[in-house]
């Protein structure tokens, strides 16, 4: 199967070459995709950082996705484009402060979603949310394009792992790899500096708008989304009782 990860990215070019060097150090042989929002004062150090990494170059994969349109905005940009390119199986994100620990864990997410068993979004331990919640996810592309989107659109930045965690387990088609981990190195988690970008996207003002959205998704839009993804032929595998949620 073929496997691309997706991470939009502001403001932390020195997340390039930590990524860089997580990927070398567990084996990863998929591809990577870092979207630099085009207005990113730092995009030049990004840029830099790609030019100046002595890694793999399979893992030289730089996205300009266009003037800011935060997390949720640049997934449903680029996202669509990879599913044009028909190059892909599984399509993942990872925000650029999370870090991949374990060894060939590409290859245990691509068996985890071949498609024998049934699952369609798989995740792994975060350090932080670990079972609770998908912060990092790889999705199948046959699901993607029953959802019309990666990441119900009206999101801004957050909750959207709880749309993945909700379409999943209600389907039963999430599953949960607690022996991969990918490790969020947050400020929730002492891990990292509350830096005017993490204040910015984790205020009361970002939690207040996606809070409601997501609320709002899963009354309004997930039934009938739901109805349709089942007739697409995904929920129908008999997997509740082997999920592991």
């Amino acid at each position: 199967m073929n496997l691309t990860t997706v991470v939009p990215t502001r403001d932390r070019p020195e997340a390039v070459s930590e990524i860089f060097n997580c990927l070398n150090d567990t084996g990863y042989t998929g591809e990577i995709l870092f979207c630099i929002d085009d207005d990113d004062p730092k995009k030049h150090q990004y840029l830099s950082a790609f030019d100046n990494s002595n890694v793999s170059h399979k893992y030289k994969s730089a996205m300009i996705s266009g003037p800011r349109l935060r997390c949720v905005g640049t997934l449903n940009n680029v996202v669509p484009r990879l599913l044009d390119s028909g190059m892909y199986d599984i399509i993942g994100f990872m925000g650029d402060d999370h870090r991949p620990r374990t060894h060939n864990f590409d290859k245990k997410i691509e068996s985890a979603l071949a498609d024998e068993t049934g699952y369609a979004i798989a995740y792994g331990d975060d350090l932080l949310q670990g079972q609770n919640l998908p912060t990092a996810a790889w999705i199948r592309t046959d699901l993607i394009r029953s959802l019309g989107a990666f990441v119900p659109p009206k999101l801004k930045h957050l909750y959207f792992d709880d749309t993945h965690k909700t379409i999943g387990t209600e389907l039963g088609i999430l599953i949960y790899l607690p022996d991969v981990i990918i490790e969020h190195m947050h400020p929730a988690a002492g891990k990292a500096e509350w830096s005017d970008q993490y204040r910015e996207l984790n205020s009361h003002a970002i939690y207040d708008h996606d809070s409601k959205e997501f609320a709002r998704w899963k009354q309004e839009d997930w039934p009938t989304l739901k109805a349709k993804v089942i007739a697409d032929g995904f929920g129908q595998t008999g997997l509740w009782d082997a999920l592991e949620l």
